[in-house]
C-alpha cells in the first residue's frame, strides 16, 4: 500500500508527541492528502502478542486512533471560523470589554496571555472567550448551524480508516453555547484539520485521503480513486479572517485555544498557510488531552517552522 504520509513529517510529529496524550493531523489543504497523522499514546504492533493483556486493560486507550475516532469539544478553536462568518457579513464589532467570560459559573480566560492593547487577531489567536462571545452576538443560532454544516462538522469524514460516527448536535437555541463549542457538538482532529483547510484554500472542504495506491499481484500498482469532496457553500470571509490572524514571521495563520471536556480542559492548536505561501497549501489540527496551551503552541509552531521557514 502506498500512503500519502510524508515520512520526515510523520517522524517529526511522532517525536514531538512522544510524551503527550493527544493527536495531530497535517494535510494538504487543497487535495485532502494526509501528510502526517499521529495518535498518542499508541502501540507497537510488532509486540502485540506479548503486550496484549496489558494494553487491553490500560486506561490509556492505546488502540484508539484519536485522529479519526477521538471525540472532543471544539471550544474556543471555533474562533477563526466565527471570525470569518462575521467578517463575511459586516465589519468587526468593537473589541470586547473583557477577554474572559463567566460560563456555567466558571471564569474562562484566554488560552495564552494577551497584551494590554490586543487586536481582534490577538484575541482570536490566543483563544479568548470574551472575543468569541462578542462574535457570537452577531450570529444567530441558525447561522451558526449553517456555518458548522459548511465546515462539515456535522458529517462523518469519508476515509479508508475507522472513524467515529458523527452524532448530529442539537440546536440549543443559545448562540453563546453553540459558539463556544460547549453544547452537544464533538469533533475529531481530522474534522478540525479539514475545517482549517477551508481557511487555507478557496473556502471549500477537501475529501480526506491517505491510501493512494496498492500493489496487486495481477496489475502491479493500481492508483486508488479519491472520494468525492463535499460540496457545501464555500466558507465566506476566509480571506479577511486569514489576514486578521496572519503571523508576522511566517506565511501562515494559527490559533491556540482551550475547550472543556468532561471535568477537565483540553487544548487545541489550529494552523494553515495563506496566499503568501507558494508551496503546498497546508492545514494542521492538534489536540492535547490536558490544559497545556504553551505545549500545544510549541509543537504546532515547530512543525510550521520546519516546513515554512526559509532554509539557509
Amino acid at each position: 500500500m502506498r500512503l500519502s504520509l510524508d515520512l520526515r513529517l510523520q517522524q517529526q510529529v511522532d517525536a514531538l508527541l512522544a510524551n503527550k496524550k493527544g493527536s495531530l493531523v497535517l494535510l494538504n489543504a487543497q487535495t485532502g492528502e494526509i501528510l502526517a497523522m499521529a495518535s498518542h499514546p499508541g502501540f507497537d504492533p510488532n509486540t502485540l502478542s506479548e503486550n496484549w493483556s496489558d494494553w487491553v486493560k490500560s486506561d490509556q486507550a492505546v488502540f484508539l486512533n484519536r485522529a479519526t475516532q477521538g471525540q472532543y469539544s471544539p471550544g474556543m478553536a471555533l474562533g477563526p471560523f466565527l471570525l470569518a462568518a462575521v467578517m463575511n457579513q459586516e465589519n468587526l464589532p468593537a473589541l470586547p470589554d473583557s477577554t474572559s467570560l463567566v460560563f456555567d459559573g466558571v471564569n474562562w480566560d484566554c488560552a495564552l496571555p494577551v497584551s494590554d492593547k490586543p487586536t481582534w487577531g490577538d484575541l482570536i489567536s490566543h483563544g479568548c472567550p470574551g472575543a468569541i462571545n462578542a462574535l457570537a452576538l452577531h450570529l444567530r443560532s441558525d447561522q451558526l448551524i449553517q456555518l458548522f454544516h459548511q465546515l462539515e462538522l456535522d458529517n462523518t469524514p469519508q476515509i479508508d480508516l475507522p472513524v467515529a460516527t458523527v452524532v448530529p448536535y442539537q440546536n440549543q437555541g443559545a448562540s453563546e453555547r453553540l459558539a463556544l463549542g460547549e453544547g452537544t457538538m464533538s469533533v475529531s482532529p481530522l474534522q478540525m484539520a479539514l475545517a482549517a483547510a477551508a481557511l487555507s484554500t478557496d473556502g471549500k472542504i477537501p475529501a480526506p485521503r491517505i491510501a493512494m495506491a496498492v500493489d496487486t499481484p495481477m496489475q502491479d500498482w493500481v492508483v486508488l480513486p479519491g472520494k468525492n469532496a463535499p460540496a457545501p457553500t464555500p466558507l465566506g470571509g476566509r480571506n479577511n479572517a486569514v489576514q486578521t490572524l496572519q503571523l508576522a514571521n511566517l506565511p501562515a495563520w494559527q490559533i491556540t485555544a482551550t475547550a472543556q471536556s468532561s471535568q477537565s480542559k483540553i487544548t487545541w492548536f489550529l494552523a494553515g498557510t495563506n496566499s503568501g505561501w507558494s508551496g503546498t497549501p497546508l492545514a494542521l489540527a492538534l489536540v492535547l488531552e490536558n490544559n497545556d496551551p504553551e505545549g500545544a503552541q510549541t509543537i504546532g509552531e515547530t512543525i510550521l517552522q520546519s516546513i515554512l521557514a526559509p532554509q539557509p
